[in-house]
């Protein structure tokens, strides 16, 4: 049985700045870099580029601010994987809501999966920051 020889992959990013009336489709970069084994996540841009074709899980953690909601979809290279929605109501009044994806995705080397807005209900999209909200990612097995 051969062992593969590949470098380990895996980063989290949190959201240092709350976001307040998040548009339509606007990227979300999360900005405060945590881990970053393998420098496949790119801080500046927020998106993590595959070094290595494999088996790769993405979470992407999102808290709303009171009363507002907060809502994104996780790409690879423009195709929608999966999202994620942390709605707040007047009947939760004050109360902050978290919510996270979990996504598994086989990758090429180059791929590209990022995290943005999906929708705006009007101009009431918030995302807390001060690392509340947060976007990771490892290599599981190579291939």
């Amino acid at each position: 049985m051969s062992q593969q020889n590949t470098t380990p992959v895996a980063f989290t990013a949190g959201l240092s700045k709350t976001l307040t009336n998040v548009g339509s489709d606007q990227h979300i970069v999360f900005d405060n870099v945590i881990t970053n084994v393998g420098n496949a996540y790119l801080s500046s841009h927020g998106y993590f580029i595959a070094p290595v074709r494999g088996v790769y899980i993405f979470f992407v953690s999102l808290t709303n601010i009171p009363e507002h909601s907060a809502s994104a979809a996780l790409y690879k290279n423009g195709q929608w994987i999966g999202h994620v929605l942390a709605h707040g109501t007047t009947s939760n009044s004050g109360m902050f809501v978290t919510s996270t994806l979990a996504s598994t995705v086989q990758l090429e080397i180059g791929d590209e999966v990022w995290v943005q807005n999906r929708y705006s209900f009007s101009d009431v999209e918030e995302i807390d920051g001060g690392n509340w909200s947060y976007f990771t990612g490892h290599l599981v097995n190579a291939n």
